[in-house]
């Protein structure tokens, strides 16, 4: 249990209750110095507790009100790995891809009887987190590409974004073009990147380190006949397909409207650049996906003609994510340290999936 704040003198037992026994059960084994940075996080110089000597003396009286402190992995001793399956933070835990500082100790268990008031708990994310994409349209933006979970009161709970550290929805797909006089359809939504499920929390953006939004995909193009003279054959025009929304995994450009004179695919993204619009001939161009340089565009309408031609309306561009959405509303709940990059809207109570 988080050890008590004062009172009578402490006992190497209540410390070694709480941290684990040290190295040959000698007392200055305590004085650790923690550096997850070789194995792909991005801590340095982590005491075995805030306040807790690294050198020089070390005093029983130093140990007051401090907990065991545990680093949750949110990237990879691989430096080229890419994590992107939309984590829980907590299941992360129970699973133990973890650290506990010191090493002294297994890690306990996220219940009330093995957490005994109190744990702190740095969710460190040093590589790119992405989500994955529900069906339902109305879900996405409620998807988020790492949640925290729900942790046991008393849990003093950070999420560290290191330098390469890059949490990202998911980016929407391009709508695709329309064919003949039919309308093209409209650009997915983004999903989300950081929920939040628990306070108090500190959320800590590094320099380098992204929370960013998934962003929305592009509209397709409307498709085209033109019959100037009500003569002969019509001709049917496709729209070009929207670009695909900025985000991690990628998001896939719309297929051009299919016809005689087919529309021109549209581009698919990259986690920060969106895909590009394709085009048509008399179909209508497409939008663009969004990215933090611009944003999702809906598509044109075709420009059809003639006494039986006419045209489809380009579809509507998809809506982004949010960087941070929270069950909970902010004020005295969610502190937030950015000296990186925080790129959309961040929600409080609101749902979460």
């Amino acid at each position: 249990m988080t050890i008590k704040g004062s009172g009578s003198s402490l006992s190497f037992s209540e410390i070694a209750a709480e941290f684990g026994n040290p190295t040959n059960n000698s007392f200055g084994q305590y004085r650790v110095t923690y550096d997850n940075t070789p194995s792909g996080g991005s801590f340095s110089n982590l005491p075995l507790d805030a306040g807790i000597p690294q050198s020089g003396q070390i005093k029983f009286s130093d140990f007051y009100s401090k907990q065991l402190n545990i680093v949750v992995k949110g990237y990879s001793s691989t430096n080229s790995a890419t994590v992107w399956a939309s984590k829980n933070a907590a299941a992360v835990y129970d699973n133990n891809e973890v650290d506990v500082i010191g090493n002294y100790k297994s890690r306990p268990g996220r219940n009330n009887s093995d957490w005994q008031g109190g744990k702190t708990v740095k969710i460190n994310v040093n590589r790119t987190i992405g989500s994955s994409m529900p069906s339902g349209q109305n879900q996405k933006i409620r998807k988020c590409a790492l949640k925290t979970g729900t942790w046991p009161s008393g849990t003093a709970l950070s999420v560290d974004v290191g330098g390469e550290g890059f949490i990202t929805g998911q980016g929407g797909n391009g709508g695709n073009g329309g064919t003949g006089k039919g309308g093209g359809s409209n650009g997915g939504s983004g999903s989300s990147a950081l929920g939040i499920q628990y306070s108090p929390i500190n959320v800590n953006v590094s320099a380098g380190g992204v929370i960013q939004n998934g962003y929305g995909g592009g509209g397709g193009g409307g498709g085209a006949v033109r019959d100037p003279n009500k003569e002969g054959e019509d001709n049917y025009y496709g729209g070009g397909g929207g670009g695909g929304g900025a985000g991690f995994p990628h998001s896939s450009g719309g297929t051009g409207g299919s016809t005689k004179s087919s529309g021109s695919p549209g581009g698919g993204s990259s986690t920060n650049t969106a895909g590009g619009g394709g085009g048509g001939a008399s179909g209508g161009n497409a939008g663009p996906g969004g990215d933090r340089e611009q944003s999702a565009a809906g598509g044109n309408s075709g420009s059809g003609s003639g006494p039986v031609g006419g045209s489809g309306p380009g579809g509507s561009a998809g809506s982004n994510g949010d960087a941070i959405r929270a069950t909970m509303a902010q004020a005295g709940n969610v502190n937030i340290s950015n000296s990186g990059s925080i790129r959309g809207t961040q929600r409080y109570s609101v749902n979460v999936t």
